[in-house]
C-alpha cells in the first residue's frame, strides 16, 4: 500500500490547473496511484435570463473536453489508471463530495492567486478546499516555481 492510492485533480482548463495537473501526475506516477480528473459545472449564480439546462449542458460539454484533454496528457506522461468525471454543483463542495465518493487520498488543485478585491468578489475555491476538506489538499499556484501550500 502506498501513501496515495487515489489522487483527484479538479480542473477548469486554466494555466494554474495545468500546473496542478503536472504535480498530480508526478504524485500519481511516484506512488502508483489512480488519477481522477474532475470538472465541476457550477450551478448556482447563473444569470437570471439564462436557461439552466442549456447553460449547464453547454458547460458540461466544455467540461468533457477539458477533462479528456487533461487525461490524455496524463496518459501521455505514462499514467495508465486515469478516470474522468464531470459533475454539477458548487465547486468546492462538489470536489469534496467527489473526493469522498472515490475515497481519495489527495486533491491536487491549482490556484489563480488572486488577491484583494478580486479575491473577495470571486472567492477562492482553493482556499475553501484547504479550510473544509477532510482529504489532504495540495494547492499549486499559477507560476510553476511558486510555493505549494498543503493542509496536510
Amino acid at each position: 500500500m502506498s501513501v496515495y492510492d487515489v489522487v483527484v485533480h479538479p480542473t477548469d482548463g486554466s494555466v494554474p490547473a495545468d500546473h496542478a495537473l503536472a504535480r498530480a501526475v508526478d504524485v500519481a506516477e511516484t506512488t502508483d496511484a489512480a488519477l481522477h480528473v474532475l470538472y465541476v459545472v457550477p450551478t448556482p449564480g447563473l444569470p437570471p435570463m439564462t436557461t439552466p439546462g442549456r447553460v449547464s449542458g453547454d458547460l458540461a460539454d466544455v467540461g468533457e473536453a477539458v477533462v479528456e484533454e487533461s487525461a490524455s496528457r496524463a496518459r501521455t506522461a505514462g499514467l495508465d489508471d486515469v478516470t474522468t468525471a464531470v459533475v454539477e454543483g458548487r465547486i468546492h463542495e462538489s470536489i469534496r463530495r467527489y473526493a469522498a465518493e472515490v475515497d481519495a487520498d489527495l486533491v491536487v488543485a491549482g490556484t489563480h492567486g488572486r488577491e484583494g478585491v478580486e479575491r473577495y468578489l470571486l472567492g477562492s475555491v482553493a482556499e475553501r478546499l484547504l479550510r473544509t476538506s477532510d482529504v489532504p489538499v495540495m494547492v499549486v499556484p499559477a507560476a510553476a516555481g511558486d510555493t505549494v501550500w498543503t493542509n496536510d
